[in-house]
């Protein structure tokens, strides 16, 4: 007799197996949320920006005081005032300034800045006038 001791040999491969098992689930875990990207920021977040607007009587312009750079292509104007298109170079950044509003009255008037997202369909606004 062995005087009351059980094997235990068969338990550690048991084991064994279990952790070789879980490493290879978390292994696959990780190469599929870099393959899917869901551990990283969406790009299609909008911009943060800040603006300070001037009107003249006729016209508004907006001056970029802090926050992302802006591509012009991604922007546009809505309003009742608003100007067809923004006219600066490519890019918008922090000192520029576009003029969003032409022909203003001079009350009741809203101008939204608009980005939409080039690779998506996502918008924001990302600026407001009201006079």
């Amino acid at each position: 007799m062995d005087g009351g001791r059980t094997d235990r040999r068969g338990a550690s491969s048991v084991i064994g197996v279990l952790l070789l098992i879980a490493v290879t689930v978390i292994l696959g875990a990780v190469v599929a949320g870099f393959a899917f990207d869901l551990g990283s920021d969406s790009t299609n977040e909008s911009p943060q920006v800040s603006w300070n607007y001037e009107y003249d009587s006729r016209d508004v312009v907006a001056e970029l005081v802090s926050g992302d750079d802006l591509q012009k292509e991604a922007l546009s104007v809505e309003g009742t005032c608003a100007v067809g298109s923004i006219s600066p170079s490519s890019t918008v950044t922090s000192g520029d300034t576009i003029t969003i509003g032409s022909g203003c009255d001079p009350g009741g008037e809203t101008i939204r800045i608009i980005w939409t997202d080039p690779v998506s369909d996502n918008s924001a606004i990302v600026g407001e006038f009201s006079n």
